[in-house]
C-alpha cells in the first residue's frame, strides 16, 4: 500500500476561502486503488484594518488588530481507481486586541468528511465531490471570546472538470455550499492550468466564491 506525506506551508492574504472550502486548494490527484495519503498545512493571517465590499480598507481604531493561525490536517484513502474518501480537521488559534484588552482563543474549529468519484474519458475527467463539515466551535453571541471560526455546519457539493492536452491540463470547479446558523450559502469556483512537461510541474489558478443567499 503506497503511502505519501505532504507538508504544506501557505501564507494567503485572506483565509476566508480556506474556511469556505479546504478542498479548493489545488487540482485533485487521480485516485490509485489502495493509496493512502496524509497532508498538513498552516495558514497565517494578520490584519489591523477593515475591508469593504468595494475593495477598500480602513485602519482599525486605537491600534486594534486580529491575528490567526490555522492548522489543517487531512487523510485520504482510495478504495478504487475512481473512488476516494477523505477526512480532516482544522485548528484555529486567534489573538485579538481592541487597543485596550487582548483576547486569545484556540479551538478545534471543525471536523469534516468528504469523497469524490472520477469519471474518465481519453482526454477528459469529470470529478463530482461532496464534503460535510461539523463545527466544534459555535459563536456565543453573549460571550466575550475571540472569534475562532465561522461556527457553522457546512455541506458542499460540486464537480471538477479536468482536460488533458498533452503536457497541459486546464481545470475548473463549480459547487454549491450550504451553511447553517443563519450564514449565507456560497457558490465556490476555481479555474487554472497545470503544466507537466517532464519530471517537473507548475500550476496556476484563481479561486473564489459568491454569496447566493442573504445570511
Amino acid at each position: 500500500m503506497p503511502c505519501r506525506f505532504f507538508l504544506l506551508l501557505t501564507l494567503p492574504l485572506l483565509t476566508s476561502l480556506v474556511v469556505a472550502s479546504t478542498a479548493l486548494a489545488e487540482r485533485p490527484r487521480a485516485p490509485r486503488r489502495g493509496s493512502f495519503g496524509l497532508s498538513a498545512g498552516l495558514n497565517y493571517f494578520d490584519s489591523a484594518a477593515n475591508y469593504s465590499d468595494g475593495g477598500g480598507s480602513a485602519e482599525l481604531p486605537a491600534g486594534a488588530s486580529f491575528t490567526e493561525f490555522q492548522g489543517l490536517f487531512e487523510g485520504n484513502y482510495d478504495f478504487s481507481d475512481n473512488w476516494r474518501t477523505s477526512a480532516g480537521m482544522t485548528y484555529n488559534q486567534v489573538d485579538t486586541s481592541n487597543g485596550v484588552l487582548d483576547r486569545s482563543n484556540g479551538v478545534i474549529n471543525e471536523l469534516w468528511l468528504g469523497g469524490q468519484y472520477w469519471f474518465r474519458a481519453r482526454s477528459f475527467a469529470l470529478v463530482p465531490d461532496a464534503l460535510f463539515a461539523y463545527p466544534m466551535f459555535r459563536v456565543d453571541e453573549g460571550g466575550d471570546d475571540a472569534l475562532a471560526g465561522e461556527g457553522a455546519m457546512r455541506f458542499r457539493a460540486g464537480s471538477w472538470a479536468i482536460f488533458r492536452l498533452f503536457a497541459l491540463q486546464p481545470f475548473a470547479y463549480l459547487g454549491l455550499e450550504y451553511r447553517d446558523a443563519g450564514r449565507s450559502s456560497l457558490l465556490p469556483y476555481a479555474a487554472g492550468l497545470y503544466f507537466k512537461p517532464t519530471l517537473w510541474w507548475i500550476q496556476g489558478s484563481f479561486r473564489g466564491y459568491e454569496s447566493v443567499t442573504d445570511g
